[in-house]
């Protein structure tokens, strides 16, 4: 009976020469293998490493500070720099608890997150939420799916290009209205980081630190997740700082230049069916896991996210505190004293929108308590 066994197995590829019926049949079963060696390998990493595979810096001492301390939070807010910079969880709990909500936040926003990153944090989170979480507030950014030179090759960058994301944002640039050129050159970049990811790549450092030990972790100075950026004095701020002081000095109308382009936007507009079933999809996956998803949308904004206000309008989301509206919240856009640079607050600011979120929640909140 073995040798029978061994024969049949065998006749898949012997006998017959080399006909492309057997060709493809070894080739999709070599691809379906790897594949899976791929797949297995890679969630073994994951569970290994943990908070090692994430970027060094900031995201390597939010991931380790989850792994260490995420089921002592009820709310996290995830997003860019707007929120890591914005969102101030003393605050934030303080606010609430006066609201009649105690609650423990941590805010997990980075600088630099865009919107394929941050739904791949969010659908992480909500697959297998920590066991205290109630809330997730979301950022509400802009789905471009064009790839930056300087994020090209970065961990965080590989990560988020699991399949279903790596698809969603090939579909998303080919329904662009941009020459053929650029959909293909903006196609292989993704597809490059899909392998990458696919592959694995830049797990090897980190399964070196574990093995042969490595630089100590980061001290985390951050109060909850948050750094006001008046205490970062890292280049890159302080040229960002200096370059929004130099354009108000060249033009002294410049932040009522920008309200006015902003008021002229459209309040809301009709989701495009893939964001709609992007947007669905994420409230079904934080309904089933029992947590409350609250999108926001802070200032001050380069453009109004009227998309995600159709979306509410059309219940495709459930909660949206759009707080961007420059004619509810002038000062965030034309009080010099409360604006860091172009696209941020100083601490102050950020504690005035800080309670504003805070109410949002804790409406949110109340609302499930009665539900």
């Amino acid at each position: 009976m073995e040798t029978h066994a061994r024969a049949g197995f065998g006749s898949l590829f012997e006998g017959g020469g080399t006909s492309p019926a057997r060709i493809a049949l070894g080739l999709i079963v070599g691809i379906l293998c790897f594949v899976a060696l791929s797949e297995a390998v890679g969630a073994g990493l994951a569970r290994l490493l943990g908070p090692r595979l994430a970027e060094d810096g900031m995201a390597a001492i939010k991931a380790r500070h989850m792994a260490e301390h995420g089921d002592d939070y009820d709310v996290l807010f995830v997003g860019s720099s707007r929120v890591y910079r914005q969102i101030r969880p003393r605050v934030f709990d303080a606010e609430c608890e006066r609201a009649g909500a105690e609650v423990r936040s941590y805010n997990l926003g980075l600088a630099g997150m865009r919107f394929f990153e941050a739904l791949r944090t969010a659908e992480a989170l909500l697959s297998d939420p920590p066991a205290s979480l109630d809330v997730l507030v979301l950022e509400g950014l802009d789905p471009d799916p064009r790839l930056r030179e300087e994020n090209l090759l970065s961990r965080r960058e590989i990560a988020w290009h699991t399949p279903g994301l790596t698809w969603l944002a090939l579909r998303r640039v080919w329904r662009r209205d941009e020459p053929l050129a650029e959909k293909l050159r903006e196609t292989r970049g993704h597809l490059f980081q899909f392998g990458c990811s696919f592959a694995n790549v830049g797990t090897a450092s980190a399964l070196s630190d574990l093995l042969f030990g490595g630089p100590g972790p980061e001290e985390d100075r951050t109060p909850g997740g948050y750094l006001p950026l008046e205490k970062d004095p890292s280049e890159t701020v302080t040229d960002r700082r200096r370059a929004f002081l130099e354009a108000l000095n060249e033009n002294r109308s410049l932040l009522e230049e920008r309200v006015a382009e902003l008021e002229a936007e459209p309040r809301s507009v009709e989701p495009d069916a893939l964001f709609a079933d992007t947007l669905a999809r994420l409230e079904g996956i934080a309904r089933e896991a029992g947590v409350e998803l609250v999108f926001v949308v802070l200032p001050p904004v380069e453009h109004r996210r009227p998309e995600l206000v159709g979306a509410k309008e059309r219940g495709c989301i459930e909660h949206l505190a759009d707080l961007s509206d420059p004619a509810e919240h002038p000062d965030f856009y034309l009080k010099l004293a409360e604006r860091f640079d172009e696209n941020h607050l100083k601490k102050n600011g950020a504690a005035r929108l800080t309670k504003l979120v805070a109410a949002a929640v804790a409406s949110v909140l109340e609302g499930a308590q009665t539900r």
